[in-house]
């Protein structure tokens, strides 16, 4: 790709695009831990120069035969062996687009794959439902460069990718109740498993108390009239979120 152009003439092209991908899991903390989960994410070690022995986000350049969100949705299949949307029918996990990266010195003269060659990386972002984490997870074990790693204890990471990352974060700690649950919660749920999602994110500790009311003015977080089964104390009530309607567009003239 571009072979005939010199390093100077490289940097004067066109820049590639490239996708990365961010996916939190939450895995339990232990019971001494002052929070009942812990934030980790998959990162793959490189292989190559620039930075090798260094971790990046999943991802690369975008494929010319695939669209943005479909590069995501490979992106996340191939670092979590779980399903992500394809072209065709919409099942599984799509990234959502967060931010775009293309800072004229965010990657070094050596970059790939073409040195000198200025890179923008379109960055995306999703949630793990709780229960797909373990299965994410094997698929780490088969392959020696894939890992998960906690965000309070990651490597020496490659490119700008930390900054990436950071910022991945901070939008997930602006995320909604009633998006958090959807995202990682089964379709019906206990208030404390949300709170304590809640409690993670935010790194603090929630009043059970505050939090109920705050759930019973939430629009779309609501009681069913079932309760948790096979729990030895009284059982807690089951909430689910109800569907909202897509708002009315309005067309705008351009002309």
């Amino acid at each position: 790709m571009h072979r005939w152009a010199n390093v100077t003439e490289r940097q004067n092209l066109q820049p590639e695009l490239a996708v990365s991908v961010i996916v939190f899991g939450f895995r339990k903390s232990q019971p001494t831990s002052p929070l009942p989960y812990r934030i980790v994410i998959p990162l793959v070690e490189r292989i190559r120069e620039p930075f090798r022995g260094r971790y990046a986000l999943p991802g690369g350049p975008l494929e010319p035969a695939l669209s943005l969100d479909e590069s995501a949705a490979v992106t996340f299949d191939n670092a979590t062996g779980l399903d992500g949307y394809q072209s065709g029918y919409q099942r599984g996990y799509q990234p959502e687009q967060m931010h775009t990266f293309g800072g004229l010195n965010r990657t070094p003269e050596q970059n790939e794959p073409s040195p000198g060659l200025r890179v923008v990386t379109v960055a995306y972002w999703t949630l793990l439902q709780l229960t797909d984490l373990d299965a994410a997870q094997q698929v780490a074990e088969s392959d020696p460069h894939l890992s998960w790693w906690d965000i309070d204890d990651l490597p020496e990471m490659a490119f700008d990718h930390r900054h990436i990352m950071d910022q991945a974060l901070e939008t997930l700690r602006n995320i909604q109740l009633d998006a958090l649950a959807q995202a990682t919660l089964p379709s019906k749920f206990v208030l404390a498993d949300l709170r304590e999602l809640a409690e993670t994110i935010q790194g603090t500790r929630l009043d059970p108390g505050n939090f109920q009311r705050t759930i019973k003015n939430h629009p779309r977080i609501k009681p069913t009239g079932e309760f948790l089964e096979g729990t030895k104390h009284r059982p807690p009530r089951l909430y689910t979120l109800e569907t909202t309607e897509a708002p009315e567009t309005t067309e705008v003239n351009h002309d």
